[in-house]
């Protein structure tokens, strides 16, 4: 009894001494049933408070990868007509070296028949390749990051843009540090940054005053991290937009939506990365992110 009354005492903020009265402590009581009302309330309180919170982020992440696989399907889109030439071209080849060797079988010619099946071959695994990139650019799936080669995210990338590099009479240049560590990403996602910026790179360059049209990609190791540098020589960046160029609706063409640059910013800080945007001297634009490196920088 001693014990529950020193308890009591304790949890309502009385002294408790032997000469303490039963009535002190009997008055004491509804603050301490008050306050394990008030632990209990607060309790669910906040676990409500964190079953929304988890909820609210796992929505933001459900929305950010449906507006970002909205986005490459409309990327897709717009490069409808480079990608069915592309494809054509590798088809048509298979069909004339197809005829070929028909010909050749007639005549007994079985080396030449030999070389036009090595050709076909070839071409049918050109022709792969551009559908397998079509399809991965394309594909919406969960959030998987992998060991990567940054070089290698670029090369994909240049192989989807090919046609429109070609077309625009640009040429390109890739370079890359003495060490360029892997970076643990999400493939798609980066390469949809990739994307984004050099086909901006693009368009920067399709005036018909810009003579000189070239396009730089710079991979090196940079502070532990792998940085991403991509280079124009178009008409640069209007100083009144710079500091807002990566908002939401902020766009730059006419028929912009404004929300590729905002896509790429979210993406790559959803990598711990960073994105940026710097005038280049004289003429032209460089875009840039940095993401961490998995493998680090030797020493």
């Amino acid at each position: 009894m001693a014990t529950a009354c020193a308890a009591t005492a304790f949890l309502a903020g009385v002294s408790f001494e032997p000469s303490t009265s039963m009535q002190v402590i009997v008055a004491s009581l509804p603050l301490m049933v008050a306050y394990a009302i008030a632990v209990v309330l607060a309790s669910n309180r906040s676990g409500r408070l964190a079953r929304q919170r988890r909820l609210a982020m796992e929505q933001t992440v459900a929305l950010r990868e449906q507006l970002a696989h909205t986005a490459r399907v409309g990327t897709l889109d717009e490069m409808a007509a480079g990608l069915a030439h592309e494809l054509n071209q590798p088809l048509t080849a298979i069909h004339v070296e197809a005829s070929a060797g028909s010909e050749l079988a007639a005549a007994g010619d079985s080396d030449g028949v030999r070389e036009c099946l090595s050709r076909i071959s070839g071409q049918s695994l050109r022709a792969g390749d551009i559908v397998r990139r079509m399809r991965t650019f394309a594909r919406r799936g969960e959030f998987q990051r992998e060991l990567l080669d940054m070089g290698q995210l670029v090369n994909d990338v240049l192989a989807l843009l090919d046609h429109e590099l070609r077309l625009s009479g640009i040429n390109t240049t890739v370079s890359r540090g003495e060490y360029v560590p892997p970076v643990m990403v999400d493939r798609i996602e980066i390469q949809q940054v990739l994307v984004n910026l050099i086909r901006n790179a693009i368009e920067a360059m399709a005036k018909p005053s810009i003579a000189l049209r070239r396009l730089t990609i710079r991979m090196e190791a940079w502070h532990g991290r792998v940085r991403v540098s991509i280079s124009d020589t178009g008409g640069g960046i209007d100083p009144a937009i710079l500091g807002r160029l990566f908002h939401p609706f902020q766009s730059t063409r006419p028929t912009g939506l404004g929300l590729g640059l905002s896509i790429c910013q979210t993406l790559i800080e959803t990598h711990g990365g960073r994105i940026g945007a710097e005038p280049q001297p004289g003429r032209g634009a460089m875009f840039f992110f940095d993401l961490p490196a998995a493998g680090g920088t030797p020493s």
